[in-house]
Formats: C-alpha cells, structure tokens, sequence
C-alpha cells in the first residue's frame, strides 16, 4: 500500500481540516482504539487525522500499530495517517525512535520534551538557565533535527520555551527555524492545543511561516477521542489566510 502525504496548511492551503497531533490507546496515557479516533474525526468533519503515539527506541508494539491504522483506512477510506512522536535525546538532534522504523511514518513528529545535551537521555535543568541560553539550546537542537531529515513536522517548537520565560523567543532564531523547515519541506506545528501559545508568539511563528512558505500543521495533542479537533480552526486558518493576503500585497 502507497505511503498516504500529510495535507499540510500552507500559503495556498488554509482551509482544510486536521489533526495532525493524536494519540491512542497504544499510549499508556491514552485512550481510544484507532477505529474510534477516526469515528471522532469524522463525525466532526475533519478531513485527515494523524495518529500520532509516543515512541521509544524500545517500543514493541509499532508493527502492531502501523498494520491497525491501514486496516482501519482501507475499511473506512479515510485519509489517516500513520504517525508517531518521537522526543530529541541529544544535542544532535537525535529522536528516540528505532532506525528501521522511521520510514514507516507518514508523519513524523519530532518533539523536545526536555533540554537536550551532547549525551543521550540527559537533560539540562531550565531552573536557573537564563533565557538567552535555553533559547540557544533549543535552536541548535531543532536544526539538528530538521537537518537529519528523519522528522516532517516540528511539534511545539516553542512550548519548552514559553511560557517559563517572560522574554520573546529571540526573532533571529524564530526565522532561522522557520527557513530551515522551509527548505527542507519540514512543517511546524503553530498550533497545539495542550501547548497553547499566547497571541504574540502565534502571530509571529504564522508570520514568518508565511512569509518563508512553510508548511504549517496544526494539532489538538488529544489523548481521548473527544479531544480531537479540540481547536477554533475558523480563528487558525483565517490568520493563515490574512498573512498570506497581506504578504501577497507587498
């Protein structure tokens, strides 16, 4: 069976709706079969969903998984995506997923959980780390990993960051990420409903995503079926929809 693509949002795309960030009961803090995912979804016109479980290096359970999800498709025709989430383990933007696995992603989330060093599953405490160093720290992981080609989407590229600290994430690096992504056709998650950004940090990660022509994704991080589609797509997708004119007028 054919790899399914993500219909990411973009510049010209800003009217479909996703859910590009959902768990099932293959997480331990989820619940929810796929099949009753995907009856969520579609009951509340979504057009595409992505399942996308937390994975660990050690995780047994992916070929399990992976055969669920496309039996599920073929019986519904629904466009779901075979997804996972996977955290960064190192500076090198490394993500904790077996190697012979990532292929089997349709979509793949890639995810800093924690403050990364050059050793893998040590974490740097943010306690007392000033900001203009945690701000380094995760931009030089997330190019790490959107460099190594192993992840499609960035997940809450900034929730490690706001909201612990009261300063903006340093515009130079926000753009940097961003036209990263964009050459590399890695999109970044603006919007995810357990990471909420406040309106400043939004407006600017859409701003620049639309000026750079990156692909956008969008997620409700739900861990039960009623969360999916947790989200005011109407007030997301017009923002993508205003920059995009405004950029255009220019």
């Amino acid at each position: 069976m054919d790899k399914l693509k993500p219909r990411f949002l973009s510049v010209d795309n800003h009217d479909t709706l996703i859910d590009y960030h959902v768990h099932s009961n293959y997480n331990d803090d989820a619940q929810g079969t796929v099949e009753e995912c995907v009856r969520s979804a579609f009951a509340k016109g979504l057009t595409s969903i992505a399942i996308t479980n937390h994975v660990w290096k050690t995780s047994s359970w992916i070929d399990n998984f992976v055969n669920e999800v496309k039996r599920v498709r073929a019986r519904r025709g629904y466009h779901l995506l075979v997804g996972f989430e996977a955290k960064v383990i190192n500076i090198d933007g490394e993500i904790d997923i077996a190697t012979n696995y990532i292929n089997e992603g349709e979509l793949v989330l890639g995810a800093l959980h924690h403050l990364p060093t050059k050793d893998d599953y040590v974490w740097l405490s943010d306690e007392n780390l000033p900001s203009p160093r945690a701000a380094e720290i995760i931009r030089d992981a997330t190019l790490s990993m959107i460099s190594r080609g192993e992840v499609n989407v960035i997940a809450h590229p900034l929730a490690l960051y706001h909201p612990r600290y009261a300063e903006p994430f340093p515009s130079n690096f926000l753009e940097e990420l961003v036209y990263a992504a964009s050459k590399r056709g890695v999109a970044l998650e603006i919007h995810n409903s357990k990471h909420l950004l406040s309106q400043n940090p939004f407006m600017r990660l859409v701003t620049l995503c639309v000026k750079h022509k990156a692909l956008m994704s969008i997620g409700s991080d739900a861990h039960n079926p009623s969360e999916i589609g947790d989200m005011n797509y109407k007030e997301i997708l017009m923002t993508i929809q205003q920059q995009a004119s405004g950029n255009r007028e220019k």
